[in-house]
């Protein structure tokens, strides 16, 4: 079993200038948590990082791009 949770993120205010400046048409960060159950109680987590020039996108299909891809 895996759940995914999402977190997209569109207002980019926060970023220093000269960072987000460096990518070209950046709209949006994302990170996903992926957190798998192994069995006989282990667990294993991910979390992994994107970015995106997308804008104005749902969480959801943010992951079915990411998944998809």
């Amino acid at each position: 079993d895996e759940i995914r949770s999402i977190l997209v993120c569109h207002n980019l205010d926060w970023m220093n200038e000269k960072i987000k400046n460096a990518w070209s048409n950046l709209g949006s960060i994302i990170m996903i948590n992926r957190r798998t159950l192994l069995g006989a109680g282990k667990v294993r987590e991910q979390i992994s990082y994107y970015m995106s020039s997308l804008t104005e996108i749902c969480a959801k299909e943010m992951l079915s791009y990411i998944r998809g891809h």
